[in-house]
């Protein structure tokens, strides 16, 4: 189908991509994307692997399509609201794109409130498999997650001038 067809040649252009940084790989993975989410009836499945959109969001981060990866997080956490852990990391993805975006408050507010849920998801994410493409997302323990946004809070605490909290 053409879903398969684009899937295909978008992860294929994603791994081009991963070996060189050629631009125009990452560009082919974009185009290959965008087909595939516009389709209503890949949007719609409803045995619809979250892995596929999460390499999307990947890609429109890599493209500088913030917003738009921004929108994507929030069909994703309207799609699979009731998945917790996935929303753990939903939430963490905004808060690294906020930052990025400079809306440095905003990340400092999800990082805490993310760093405050307790405990933290351990694993993050459980092995996550399609039947023809099996994705393995690394299981990481939930004090490795805790430290890693602490530092990043600390990040953006100096960054917001409060040297006492800051590294």
């Amino acid at each position: 189908s053409n879903i398969e067809l684009n899937l295909k040649l978008g992860r294929c252009a994603l791994r081009s991509w991963k070996k060189d940084g050629t631009k125009k790989y990452i560009m082919e993975a974009y185009d290959a994307y965008s087909v595939v989410m516009r389709d209503p009836t890949f949007i719609t499945r409803p045995q619809a692997n979250p892995v596929i959109y999460l390499e999307y969001v990947g890609i429109l981060i890599r493209v500088n399509k913030h917003q738009m990866a921004v929108y994507m997080l929030g069909a994703m956490m309207a799609r699979w609201e009731d998945n917790y852990e996935l929303l753990l990391l939903l939430q963490y993805i905004l808060a690294q794109i906020s930052f990025t975006r400079g809306n440095v408050s905003y990340a400092l507010d999800l990082y805490q409130r993310l760093v405050s849920i307790p405990p933290l998801v351990e694993p993050l994410l459980e092995h996550i498999t399609d039947e023809e493409h099996p994705h393995i997302v690394l299981l990481v323990p939930a004090q490795l997650i805790s430290i890693v946004i602490q530092v990043e809070m600390a990040a953006i605490q100096n960054r917001l001038g409060n040297k006492k909290l800051s590294i």
